[in-house]
């Protein structure tokens, strides 16, 4: 049994989109919220463009059995009209910290999109984990 709550924002502003993400849970409360919870981190979490690796986030979560804290920061900026950057920032108690980047292309406006990104992680184990991929998105 346990509690969780998550708070997100956004600020759109012209040149740049930041965003904020803060999520707490005790015991195993963050079976409360979901284990699928997209935090924006591509290791340590499920991001907008992968979610196969969750490296140390168990379903529910068993790291913390008192409470588990996790925040994250995010920016996105436009490059051209087909193209933008992005990158991200966490640390996640009990786990690590995380950083992440990547572009993303619109291939076909409003239909088929790439994705390429990377990230970086320190487990508190002191282990370093590394991701890179692409993504491809056909919208319907």
């Amino acid at each position: 049994m346990g509690f969780g709550g998550a708070v997100k924002g956004t600020v759109n502003l012209d040149v740049i989109e930041l965003g904020a993400d803060l999520l707490m849970a005790t015991e195993n409360g963050l079976t409360t919220i979901s284990p699928w919870y997209q935090n924006g981190l591509y290791i340590y979490g499920i991001g907008k463009h992968h979610d196969g690796t969750n490296l140390y986030w168990n379903t529910p979560y068993e790291g913390n059995s008192d409470t588990f804290f996790s925040a994250v920061g995010r920016a996105k900026a436009p490059i051209s009209d087909k193209m933008k950057a992005f990158a991200a920032a966490g640390m996640l108690s009990d786990i690590g910290i995380e950083l992440n980047a990547g572009i993303e292309y619109e291939i076909i406006p409003d239909l088929f999109h790439m994705a390429a990104y990377g990230a970086f992680g320190i487990h508190d184990n002191e282990t370093n984990n590394y991701l890179f991929g692409t993504s491809l998105k056909l919208e319907f």
